[in-house]
């Protein structure tokens, strides 16, 4: 979701989605991310989504953070992981409205 430029920050009701287009630099000036708009596209803006849309991707971002950070177990940011196939639809139209559409190509057109 860092490649479309959405990112996520905390409050006590959960995780709020949020439009994240920086790049990490751990010297200040040098970056190895590579992000949509370096391939031509545009970032994601979240008023474009909706609530729901920007839910579903919240939850899982901060899902997918925590998980892969370290070992959890009944934390209150899971829910049923059956929530990411709510997401993955969602991820891939904002790949095609995002980059694909505006390069005119599709995923297996990059050779």
């Amino acid at each position: 979701m860092e490649f479309l430029g959405l990112g996520v920050r905390y409050s006590v009701a959960g995780p709020v989605l949020t439009e994240k287009q920086d790049y990490y630099s751990p010297d200040g000036s040098t970056t190895d991310e590579v992000k949509v708009v370096d391939l031509g596209g545009q970032f994601v803006k979240t008023s474009n989504l909706t609530g729901d849309e920007r839910k579903v991707l919240a939850t899982v971002y901060h899902m997918a953070h925590k998980s892969t950070a370290h070992l959890t177990f009944k934390a209150p940011f899971q829910t049923d992981a059956s929530i990411v196939h709510d997401c993955v639809p969602i991820i891939d139209r904002l790949l095609y409205e995002h980059l694909y559409d505006i390069l005119g190509r599709k995923p297996h057109q990059w050779t």
